[in-house]
């Protein structure tokens, strides 16, 4: 049973972090089962949100909450506290926080990092992960995390392939948990990570191919030959000052395109590594590095950055198997 307490409180009474944390430990142990676990939760993400953005239509947004459920929350949170938290003026475009408001910010976040550290133990058992990838980047990668994922939990996953454009707003809606996409995003909400860079190899088909890597020169390409795939804004530059603006006469934007292409000799390919990798195990290719390479692809991972807490532990391990795929996809170590 939670110990009774007054309800209003002075300045120097205000609840610290280890008494707030002791709380949320004991509500946690003695009656989550009534919700007020979830409760708590919600109230100190909410805080967070708005504190963050300064806005209840942007926290809104972010929380896919109503502006009236925002601003509920944050009143019981305030009555929890005893004391006001946000500047409450007529006209303010900009929330404002009081200055206890200001204190308390870095205790909230305290305690919402606390229930960060339980959710390990979060069951995920019947749980959906929705995730969008760039088509480069979903064979092998994105697929090889989710099927080790899916043989470590009784979960789903369900892989898309959405416009840049669209991802980070479906993202911010909760409408997706994690994206692999290839340009960075800035995004009200939405946590932009670089998760890893890809090299680039020349490939060509040949009938014999050779066991190790070799060296090709830029001066021993035939544009005319090429099928070129456009990685990234950084790759379609270096390809227009390279090859001094000559283009490529099939350009695809798919890896099974490309595959067709390289089942035949005569035409070459700059592929990202993961992409040589799973060639290499359907098809007779050489393999090269160049001598004036493109710049490393790097791949990013957005994430809401107040993501539902029960999908977290699937995202975390998501990511973690996203390296691990990474890795083992490398046709050799990188520096």
């Amino acid at each position: 049973m939670v110990s009774s307490r007054k309800k209003t409180r002075g300045y120097d009474d205000a609840p610290n972090v280890a008494d707030l944390m002791y709380r949320s430990f004991s509500i946690t142990q003695s009656i989550s089962k009534w919700g007020v676990f979830s409760l708590e939760y919600q109230l100190l993400e909410t805080f967070l949100v708005v504190s963050e953005v300064r806005n209840l239509t942007k926290a809104s947004s972010i929380l896919y909450k109503t502006q009236p459920t925002i601003s509920n929350r944050i009143q019981q949170l305030e009555k929890e506290v005893g004391y006001a938290l946000l500047v409450r003026e007529k006209g303010r475009q900009e929330i404002e926080l009081t200055p206890r408001g200001k204190q308390f910010l870095q205790t909230a976040q305290k305690i919402y990092d606390l229930y960060a550290d339980l959710e390990v133990q979060t069951k995920t058992n019947g749980l959906t992960l929705h995730l969008s990838s760039i088509a480069s980047l979903q064979t092998p990668l994105a697929c090889l995390a989710a099927k080790n994922l899916l043989k470590e939990e009784d979960a789903h996953v369900q892989i898309y392939t959405y416009q840049t454009e669209d991802v980070a707003r479906r993202i911010q809606k909760r409408k997706l948990d994690l994206a692999l996409v290839s340009a960075p995003e800035k995004s009200e909400g939405v946590d932009c990570e670089p998760l890893f860079t890809q090299r680039y190899y020349v490939v060509r088909p040949c009938e014999n191919p050779s066991n190790t890597i070799g060296m090709i020169s830029i001066n021993e390409l035939d544009v005319a030959c090429e099928v070129c795939q456009p990685w990234d804004d950084a790759f379609l530059q270096w390809h227009r000052t390279t090859f001094h603006e000559r283009r490529a006469r099939f350009f695809v934007d798919s890896y099974a395109a490309m595959k067709e292409f390289l089942q035949s000799p005569g035409y070459w390919a700059v592929l990202q590594e993961s992409n040589v990798y799973s060639l290499r195990q359907e098809a007779h290719i050489d393999i090269f590095r160049l001598d004036y390479p493109p710049p490393l692809r790097i791949c990013y991972l957005l994430t809401n950055h107040f993501t539902d807490r029960k999908i977290r532990p699937l995202i975390r391990r998501f990511r973690e198997l996203l390296l691990e795929a990474e890795f083992a996809c490398r046709i050799e170590p990188q520096n």
